[in-house]
């Protein structure tokens, strides 16, 4: 699997403030999901919290949406164009 480019500040921002940085465009939902996949990989050995996954179906998600947003930002552009 990929990895994240990370910035170590993102896992100091609460939930609502990485929402609003992804609205602005700062932060791409692929982006994100891999860097958080890959902090749950790195420190799941010690802790042993996680007993399943679903890192994959999250990446899926990500994709869809970043496909989704583009056809949106498509359709936009072609109205205002109109």
């Amino acid at each position: 699997m990929e990895r994240a480019q990370v910035d170590p500040s993102w896992f100091r921002l609460s939930a609502t403030a990485l929402a609003a940085r992804h609205r602005e465009g700062a932060l791409r939902s692929r982006a994100l999901v891999l860097a958080h996949i890959d902090a749950i990989r790195a420190r799941n050995p010690a802790l042993n919290a996680m007993v399943a996954d679903r890192f994959e179906a999250a990446i899926a998600d990500a994709e869809a949406e970043a496909d989704a947003d583009a056809e949106a930002e498509a359709g936009a552009e072609a109205e205002a164009e109109a």
